[in-house]
């Protein structure tokens, strides 16, 4: 759930609250609602198990209900961090339900809704809880308004979550922008993209940005570009013989073939590339011997790269002239992947043809089908682009539709939204997923693109300020209090009126 940016409130005086008091309370609220006052008012310790317990499924506002069993404290943070983080993304695309998009609701005190009997029926702890809930309630991801919509997106995967870039492609340049406060720091002019930029990816340090030009027909074009993000030098090239390519990724940190602090790795058609970013040169490569052509790449370390070609998913080992080390089979074709959780467990998530969800469990080797889209929803659900999976949540992209998944306590749909009119490009980094959105409502004159920025850590962040920008604050501070008080004078002044003979010779001179 999010964190405020005044940290974790103690919980001392929890106990306060009686039982039928936090009833009424989380009664009034939607789940999403509840995630947030949980974590204005309390560290997770405060978090006791009769909040836990006071939690049922029927609290919540979901288009499709928990299975029984998801209650209790556990459950409760489960499902309140995934829901909270769905109805975040539902702020940039909004939600469909049926063939009408539902506009976001208006936001609204929580203590608003309570009738003056409900409220007179509440203890004193519960009627603060309610006034301290209603500053956090209107919490929003971040966004920054561009001029044109983008076409491709990327985020850097810096350790420290607030460090890095976002890179936005439109038109013929990239424009980036400072992970820790979306302030634009400059932009790189791109060669030889006419039809814009199909994909791009930073290098671990951020250093590099991979960009793969886009073909008249949408299609990747089989070339990558090196460009430096920090200095504007011509941008380094590598072409490959495949009429087709799939996808790029950066090795992660780590020791290079090349003696370059990062290497790319590149699925074209049957062959798998790794490429020096810093000369261009092809440093190996491999083939496939039978079977589909690659549909994705990941890198999932320094020297391991995951594939996806038809039903068949492939773990490749870079060191090793052989290259294929494991390999697993889907029951679907597979066509993205997010195996962002790979080097912490055994688990990557699929998305197939259909646009269904798969986890596969690479100890055993075995897939397992979690959710597939309703039949009503099949024929634009076709094929799977693109998988994020974060702290227990789903994102999916298939087709034309984006749907939220929660999968923890359980498998549960979060709801979905049209995107064929409002999404131009999306991306994951490090805690955090981008999306470049554009209203459907919108008329041609009024319409304002943005790429917004949903933290999927929870957090909320508050840039550093630097000494300078303290001083500059105070000194504006200064200068509009002396500004006020002139107007103030000045306001006085003219409110007197000047004495003279004849009216101190008036009514009250004495006469």
């Amino acid at each position: 759930a999010i964190t405020p940016a005044g940290g974790s409130v103690a919980s001392a005086g929890v106990a306060k609250c009686t039982d039928e008091g936090w009833e009424k309370i989380l009664a009034l609220l939607s789940l999403d609602e509840i995630a947030r006052l949980a974590s204005a008012l309390f560290s997770n310790r405060g978090l006791t198990a009769e909040i836990g317990a006071c939690w049922q499924p029927s609290f919540n506002q979901l288009p499709s209900s928990w299975p029984k069993g998801s209650g209790g404290l556990r459950g409760f943070l489960a499902a309140a961090r995934s829901t909270t983080l769905a109805e975040l993304v539902f702020c940039a695309v909004p939600r469909t339900l049926g063939d009408d998009v539902v506009a976001e609701p208006k936001p609204s005190a929580a203590s608003s809704q309570l009738t003056q009997t409900d409220w007179r029926d509440l203890d004193d702890y519960a009627r603060s809880v309610l006034l301290r809930f209603d500053r956090w309630l209107l919490l929003r991801p971040r966004s920054v308004v561009v001029a044109v919509a983008p076409c491709a997106l990327a985020l850097s995967h810096e350790r420290n979550e607030w460090e890095g870039y976002l890179a936005a492609a439109s038109g013929k340049e990239v424009k980036l922008y400072r992970r820790d406060d979306l302030k634009g720091c400059g932009a790189i002019a791109l060669q030889g993209c006419k039809e814009g930029v199909g994909t791009m990816c930073f290098s671990p340090d951020s250093e590099t940005l991979a960009v793969v030009p886009r073909s008249e027909s949408g299609a990747l074009v089989p070339s990558v570009q090196f460009y430096a993000t920090e200095d504007k030098a011509k941008p380094v090239v590598t072409k490959f013989k495949s009429p087709s390519l799939a996808g790029i990724d950066f090795l992660h940190g780590g020791p290079s073939q090349t003696g370059a602090s990062e290497d790319l790795v590149a699925a074209c058609g049957m062959e798998l590339f790794q490429v020096s970013a810093s000369t261009g040169e092809i440093v190996k490569s491999w083939q496939r011997k039978e079977g589909s052509p690659f549909s994705a790449c990941s890198a999932v370390s320094p020297f391991e790269v995951m594939t996806l070609a038809g039903r068949t998913v492939e773990l490749w080992d870079v060191r090793t002239a052989a290259g294929v080390a494991k390999s697993a089979e889907v029951a679907e074709v597979v066509t993205a992947l997010d195996a962002g959780s790979f080097g912490s467990s055994s688990l990557i998530y699929l998305g197939d043809a259909r646009g269904a969800l798969h986890r596969l469990d690479w100890r055993t080797g075995a897939a397992e089908l979690l959710w597939s889209p309703a039949e009503a929803r099949a024929p634009r659900t076709r094929p799977s682009h693109k998988v994020m999976v974060d702290r227990g949540c789903a994102c999916l992209l298939a087709g034309s539709t984006l749907t939220m998944l929660a999968l923890d306590p359980c498998i549960v749909e979060l709801g979905w939204a049209d995107v064929s009119e409002q999404l131009s490009a999306m991306a994951f980094g490090s805690s955090a997923w981008a999306f470049a959105v554009q209203s459907p409502a919108a008329s041609a004159k009024t319409a304002q693109p943005a790429v917004v920025v949903v933290e999927t850590s929870g957090k909320v962040h508050r840039p550093k300020v630097s000494e300078e920008d303290l001083e500059a604050a105070a000194k504006k501070a200064e200068q509009k209090e002396k500004n006020t008080k002139k107007k103030q004078e000045k306001t006085e002044t003219k409110g007197k009126k000047p004495s003279s003979g004849k009216s101190a010779h008036g009514r009250n001179s004495g006469r």
